[in-house]
C-alpha cells in the first residue's frame, strides 16, 4: 500500500507498506482497531484505516518512507480573467 503524506510548509512523505506489515499491524492491534467502518446509511465508497494504525504502520521499522517537503506558495490565479482570454 502506498500512503501519501502531505504536511504543508512541513515535512510530509510518501509510505510504503508490504502485506506483511499490515497483516502483522492487523493481528497486533486487531480488526476493530485496524478498519474504520462507515456510518450505516450513508454513501461511503469504502472502509478506512484508523489512524492508529496508520501511525503504526508509519512507524513500523521495515516500512519504507521518501521524505518531501512541501512548501505552499501564493497562487496568484485570475480563473474568471484566464476565462475571458480563453
Amino acid at each position: 500500500m502506498l500512503f501519501s503524506h502531505i504536511n504543508w510548509d512541513g515535512e510530509g512523505g510518501l509510505h510504503y507498506f508490504t502485506k506483511d506489515i499490515q497483516k502483522s499491524v492487523l493481528v497486533e492491534i486487531g480488526r476493530l482497531e485496524y478498519i474504520k467502518l462507515p456510518k450505516p446509511g450513508t454513501n461511503s465508497r469504502g472502509v478506512e484505516i484508523s489512524t492508529q494504525a496508520i501511525r503504526i504502520l508509519a512507524e513500523h521499522p521495515r516500512s519504507m518512507k521518501i521524505t518531501v517537503k512541501l512548501e505552499k506558495k501564493e497562487n496568484q490565479f485570475d480563473s474568471y480573467k484566464h476565462g475571458l482570454e480563453f
